[in-house]
Protein backbone atom coordinates (compact mmCIF):
# COMPACT_ATOMS: atom_id res chain seq x y z
CA UNK A 1 0.00 0.00 0.00
CA UNK A 2 1.45 3.97 -1.05
CA UNK A 3 0.64 7.03 -1.59
CA UNK A 4 -0.72 8.18 -5.15
CA UNK A 5 1.54 11.07 -5.44
CA UNK A 6 4.87 8.42 -5.05
CA UNK A 7 3.55 6.41 -8.58
CA UNK A 8 1.01 9.04 -10.07
CA UNK A 9 3.29 9.61 -13.53
CA UNK A 10 5.89 6.27 -13.42
CA UNK A 11 5.80 4.06 -16.37
CA UNK A 12 5.01 0.28 -14.60
CA UNK A 13 6.85 -1.18 -17.26
CA UNK A 14 10.22 0.15 -15.53
CA UNK A 15 9.23 -0.27 -12.18
CA UNK A 16 10.06 -2.57 -9.50
CA UNK A 17 10.05 -2.38 -5.55
CA UNK A 18 13.10 -4.63 -2.86
CA UNK A 19 12.00 -6.04 -0.12
CA UNK A 20 13.93 -7.24 3.31
CA UNK A 21 16.68 -4.64 3.55
CA UNK A 22 17.12 -1.48 6.13
CA UNK A 23 20.12 0.24 3.65
CA UNK A 24 20.05 1.80 0.32
CA UNK A 25 23.94 1.66 -0.25
CA UNK A 26 23.72 -2.82 0.57
CA UNK A 27 20.57 -3.44 -1.12
CA UNK A 28 21.89 -5.33 -3.36
CA UNK A 29 24.80 -6.99 -1.87
CA UNK A 30 22.63 -8.61 0.92
CA UNK A 31 20.73 -12.15 0.84
CA UNK A 32 18.00 -11.03 2.33
CA UNK A 33 16.86 -8.52 -0.13
CA UNK A 34 14.35 -9.64 -2.39
CA UNK A 35 13.54 -7.77 -5.30
CA UNK A 36 10.03 -7.94 -7.64
CA UNK A 37 8.88 -6.17 -10.34
CA UNK A 38 5.63 -4.18 -10.25
CA UNK A 39 2.93 -4.81 -13.19
CA UNK A 40 0.12 -2.54 -12.06
CA UNK A 41 -1.09 -0.09 -9.97
CA UNK A 42 -3.78 0.60 -8.22
CA UNK A 43 -4.89 4.38 -7.72
CA UNK A 44 -7.98 5.64 -5.98
CA UNK A 45 -9.93 6.98 -8.03
CA UNK A 46 -10.91 9.95 -5.64
CA UNK A 47 -7.58 11.09 -4.94
CA UNK A 48 -7.19 14.94 -4.52
CA UNK A 49 -4.13 16.94 -4.93
CA UNK A 50 -4.66 19.88 -2.97
CA UNK A 51 -5.67 18.23 0.06
CA UNK A 52 -4.19 14.78 -0.21
CA UNK A 53 -7.63 13.28 -0.02
CA UNK A 54 -7.43 9.67 -0.89
CA UNK A 55 -3.56 9.87 -1.28
CA UNK A 56 -3.38 5.66 -1.64
CA UNK A 57 -2.32 3.40 -4.27
CA UNK A 58 -1.72 -0.35 -4.60
CA UNK A 59 1.09 -2.50 -6.03
CA UNK A 60 0.61 -5.52 -7.85
CA UNK A 61 3.23 -7.64 -8.49
CA UNK A 62 4.62 -10.00 -11.39
CA UNK A 63 4.99 -12.67 -9.21
CA UNK A 64 4.04 -13.46 -5.28
CA UNK A 65 7.25 -12.86 -2.77
CA UNK A 66 8.15 -15.68 -0.38
CA UNK A 67 7.69 -14.39 3.76
CA UNK A 68 11.10 -14.81 5.20
CA UNK A 69 12.65 -13.60 8.60
CA UNK A 70 13.82 -10.34 6.87
CA UNK A 71 9.74 -10.16 4.73
CA UNK A 72 6.82 -10.43 6.86
CA UNK A 73 2.97 -9.40 6.01
CA UNK A 74 1.23 -6.52 8.47
CA UNK A 75 -2.36 -6.62 9.32
CA UNK A 76 -4.69 -3.58 7.81
CA UNK A 77 -6.63 -1.87 10.47
CA UNK A 78 -10.53 -1.92 10.61
CA UNK A 79 -10.97 0.49 13.02
CA UNK A 80 -11.83 4.37 12.74
CA UNK A 81 -10.72 4.84 16.75
CA UNK A 82 -7.26 4.49 15.86
CA UNK A 83 -6.54 7.25 18.95
CA UNK A 84 -8.53 5.40 21.86
CA UNK A 85 -6.42 2.13 20.67
CA UNK A 86 -3.17 3.10 20.36
CA UNK A 87 -1.21 5.77 22.34
CA UNK A 88 1.81 5.48 20.05
CA UNK A 89 2.57 4.40 16.55
CA UNK A 90 5.58 4.40 14.45
CA UNK A 91 6.24 6.21 10.81
CA UNK A 92 9.15 4.39 8.92
CA UNK A 93 10.59 5.68 5.83
CA UNK A 94 13.96 6.83 3.72
CA UNK A 95 13.20 10.17 3.90
CA UNK A 96 15.18 13.57 4.50
CA UNK A 97 16.52 13.75 7.90
CA UNK A 98 15.89 17.62 8.35
CA UNK A 99 14.64 19.49 5.43
CA UNK A 100 18.06 20.81 3.97
CA UNK A 101 19.83 17.19 4.11
CA UNK A 102 19.63 14.44 1.56
CA UNK A 103 17.30 11.41 1.95
CA UNK A 104 18.76 8.88 4.54
CA UNK A 105 20.37 5.92 3.07
CA UNK A 106 19.66 3.96 6.38
CA UNK A 107 15.87 3.39 7.48
CA UNK A 108 14.39 5.70 9.82
CA UNK A 109 11.52 5.26 12.46
CA UNK A 110 10.55 7.17 14.52
CA UNK A 111 7.27 6.99 17.40
CA UNK A 112 4.31 9.69 17.05
CA UNK A 113 1.31 10.69 19.34
CA UNK A 114 -2.02 9.75 17.50
CA UNK A 115 -4.47 12.74 17.38
CA UNK A 116 -8.04 13.03 17.56
CA UNK A 117 -9.69 14.94 14.26
CA UNK A 118 -10.66 17.14 16.54
CA UNK A 119 -6.91 17.90 18.11
CA UNK A 120 -6.11 18.46 14.38
CA UNK A 121 -8.55 21.05 13.51
CA UNK A 122 -5.43 23.15 12.21
CA UNK A 123 -4.79 20.55 9.47
CA UNK A 124 -8.01 20.12 8.53
CA UNK A 125 -8.16 16.22 7.96
CA UNK A 126 -10.91 14.43 7.16
CA UNK A 127 -12.14 11.57 8.27
CA UNK A 128 -10.13 9.53 5.59
CA UNK A 129 -6.89 10.99 7.29
CA UNK A 130 -4.97 10.88 10.43
CA UNK A 131 -3.03 13.72 12.50
CA UNK A 132 0.26 12.13 14.21
CA UNK A 133 3.53 13.39 15.56
CA UNK A 134 4.54 17.01 15.93
CA UNK A 135 6.78 18.99 18.45
CA UNK A 136 9.59 18.00 16.37
CA UNK A 137 8.41 14.54 15.39
CA UNK A 138 7.18 13.60 12.07
CA UNK A 139 7.88 12.87 8.72
CA UNK A 140 9.84 14.60 5.89
CA UNK A 141 10.22 14.82 2.09
CA UNK A 142 11.25 11.24 0.71
CA UNK A 143 8.52 9.03 3.25
CA UNK A 144 5.40 9.61 1.81
CA UNK A 145 4.17 6.16 1.21
CA UNK A 146 5.73 4.74 3.74
CA UNK A 147 3.96 2.99 6.89
CA UNK A 148 2.29 4.06 10.39
CA UNK A 149 2.45 1.06 12.13
CA UNK A 150 0.56 0.75 15.96
CA UNK A 151 1.43 -2.29 18.20
CA UNK A 152 -1.52 -3.93 19.33
CA UNK A 153 -1.63 -5.88 23.24
CA UNK A 154 -0.88 -9.22 21.43
CA UNK A 155 2.23 -7.79 20.12
CA UNK A 156 1.42 -7.88 16.61
CA UNK A 157 1.50 -4.50 14.66
CA UNK A 158 -1.61 -3.34 12.20
CA UNK A 159 -1.21 -0.96 9.16
CA UNK A 160 -2.89 2.52 10.55
CA UNK A 161 -1.65 5.18 8.19
CA UNK A 162 -0.12 5.69 4.96
CA UNK A 163 2.45 8.97 5.33
CA UNK A 164 0.93 11.47 3.14
CA UNK A 165 1.84 14.88 4.07
CA UNK A 166 3.70 17.80 6.49
CA UNK A 167 3.25 20.96 7.11
CA UNK A 168 6.45 23.15 6.41
CA UNK A 169 7.07 25.19 9.86
CA UNK A 170 10.52 27.08 9.61
CA UNK A 171 12.00 24.92 7.50
CA UNK A 172 11.81 21.99 10.24
CA UNK A 173 9.80 18.49 9.51
CA UNK A 174 7.99 17.90 12.45
CA UNK A 175 7.09 20.80 13.69
CA UNK A 176 3.28 20.55 13.00
CA UNK A 177 1.71 16.97 13.25
CA UNK A 178 1.96 14.86 10.06
CA UNK A 179 -0.87 13.86 7.74
CA UNK A 180 -1.76 9.92 7.04
CA UNK A 181 -4.06 8.31 4.99
CA UNK A 182 -6.17 6.52 7.50
CA UNK A 183 -5.98 2.81 5.98
CA UNK A 184 -9.25 1.34 7.97
CA UNK A 185 -11.18 3.70 5.47
CA UNK A 186 -10.12 2.18 2.15
CA UNK A 187 -10.86 -1.90 3.11
CA UNK A 188 -13.78 -1.63 0.32
CA UNK A 189 -11.59 -0.07 -1.85
CA UNK A 190 -8.61 -3.16 -1.00
CA UNK A 191 -10.68 -5.68 -0.99
CA UNK A 192 -12.53 -4.82 -4.60
CA UNK A 193 -9.29 -5.29 -5.95
CA UNK A 194 -8.42 -8.60 -4.18
CA UNK A 195 -11.87 -9.92 -4.81
CA UNK A 196 -12.75 -9.61 -8.96
CA UNK A 197 -16.07 -10.80 -9.64
CA UNK A 198 -15.17 -13.56 -7.09
CA UNK A 199 -11.82 -14.61 -8.32
CA UNK A 200 -9.10 -13.84 -5.83
CA UNK A 201 -5.98 -11.92 -7.33
CA UNK A 202 -2.53 -12.46 -6.27
CA UNK A 203 -1.99 -8.95 -4.58
CA UNK A 204 0.38 -7.76 -2.35
CA UNK A 205 0.67 -5.13 -0.13
CA UNK A 206 3.89 -3.10 -0.17
CA UNK A 207 4.08 -1.38 2.90
CA UNK A 208 7.92 -0.38 2.77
Amino acid sequence: MQAIKCWKEIEVTILGVAFGFVDVDTASLINSTVFAAVDRIYLHPGYNSFNFENDVALLHLEDPVDYSLYVRPICLETSSEEAALYETCDASGFGRVGLSNPTASLLQEVALDLHTKEECMFLNVSDNQICAGGGGQGICPGDSGGPLACQRADGRFNLVGVSSFFVDIDDNCGTSSSGFARVSQYNDFINSLINDGGKLRSLFLHTN
